[in-house]
């Protein structure tokens, strides 16, 4: 409840002139007005709000708006901006549609355009489904490892852009296996000889040299169909030798547990033991065990995760192989940091590092943790008996953990 006083009175405490309003018989409220900049900046806002009314576009009518007299338009301002920057990217974009791939990459401007261009155009419409940066996700593969379907190489990418896949395109891309014998890829002797080889991956009761023969077809007429993409043994270890000549030294791994025999394994350790022989550039060897749990290779497959009996004797084979290998690697997010610790036993001198979220492995159904931190992984190779030391990726040490 609220009352007027009949007169104006000063206030007891503050010595300030009151209202004469008086709430619940004794508080008063004293008059202290705004201050005189408050008011003046109040005037001028809306002096100035109405300056602006009339020179720019304000308020919203039935089916338009007021235009202003100065006839500024916002739209035709961002137009005029798309403009400007179209015209001084023309010379680079009639570069690039007048020259090959092959005369851009020597370009280093024109380069420089194309990379920060493609950047954007990624981002806009691949990274939403293989993510901001390219390693794919359930369903998307990973752009990073050069395992393109159709070609790696600048032409093929490119085509692949182009045409689509399974796109209306008449020259459009398309994973569906070819009709070996109706399209005379294969004669009818070898198809049975390839189904002889595939029944064989799978320990079925098959003719063997019916399966031998198959394997021929597989690696040389088939593997064009199903990894052309795939660079062979050779090429991989010339590429390898190249590096090494140069003086860069290298890593090598093999993936295992899918559907390659034990004689298979041990001849992709031979390779590598002879072109260490040659070059000696190889820092370590890494086995990197399949993982099934959401791969449709798998799937197709029936493959099954490998056993930990199978993992340590792998390793320490491999060990025995590479004796010229200054290290064997035990990667412990593809076979448990467990099965890694007892794997110091066996003959590795490397588990891998902390490592931070990761994905390529999880993609595929990895159970391991993301990651791990310095502590957990010092603490796993001291409870193994060994001295954990903190390396760089040349091997050179950097920190003994006594």
């Amino acid at each position: 409840m609220s009352q007027m006083a009949g007169h104006k009175e000063l206030d007891a405490v503050t010595g300030v002139e009151t209202t004469g309003h008086v709430w619940d018989g004794d508080l008063k409220e004293l008059n202290k007005p705004l201050p005189r900049w408050w008011l003046y900046v109040l005037y001028a806002t809306i002096v100035w709000s109405i300056g602006y009314w009339i020179l720019y576009p304000a308020f919203p009518l039935v089916d338009s708006y007021t235009k202003g007299v100065l006839g500024y338009s916002q739209r035709t301002e961002v137009a005029n901006d798309i403009a400007a920057a179209k015209a001084s990217q023309a010379r680079f974009v009639e570069a690039i549609a007048a020259k090959p791939a092959a005369e851009i990459e020597k370009d280093p401007e024109l380069m420089e355009f194309v990379l920060r261009g493609g950047a954007a155009q990624f981002a806009n419409n691949c990274a939403p489904c293989h993510g901001r940066g390219a390693q794919g996700f359930t369903g998307y593969p990973n752009l990073n490892d050069d395992d393109w379907l159709w070609g790696g190489t600048l032409a093929a990418i490119y085509h692949t852009l182009k045409v689509g896949v399974r796109s209306t395109s008449p020259d459009t891309q398309s994973n569906i296996m070819s009709a070996y014998l109706r399209d005379g890829i294969l004669t009818s002797a070898q198809v049975n000889d390839v189904a002889d080889y595939v029944l064989s991956l799978s320990g079925h009761a098959v003719d063997a040299r019916a399966a031998e023969r198959g394997a021929e077809i597989f690696a040389e007429r088939v593997r064009k169909q199903i990894a052309r993409a795939k660079v062979t043994a050779e090429g991989w270890l010339e590429v390898h030798q190249t590096a090494h000549e140069l003086g860069l030294p290298t890593n090598a791994t093999m993936l295992y547990g899918h559907v390659e025999t034990l004689e298979e394994r041990v001849d992709h350790m031979l390779r590598l033991r002879q072109q260490q022989d040659d070059t000696g550039g190889f820092l370590s060897f890494i086995p990197l065990a399949f993982q099934p749990d959401n791969n449709q290779l798998a799937k197709e497959l029936g493959t099954r995760h490998t056993t930990g009996v199978d993992d340590l004797r792998n390793l320490a084979v491999a060990r025995l192989v590479l004796d010229n290998f200054p290290h064997i690697k035990g990667y412990w997010i593809m076979i448990t940091p467990e099965l890694t610790q007892v794997s110091l036993s066996a003959g590795i001198s490397d588990i891998d590092g902390t490592i931070k979220d990761e994905k390529i492995a999880h993609a595929s159904g990895a159970v391991t943790e993301a990651g791990m931190t310095e502590e957990e992984l010092v603490r796993l190779v001291k409870d193994a008996g060994r001295v954990p030391v903190r390396r760089d990726a040349l091997y050179n040490e950097l920190k003994v953990y006594a």
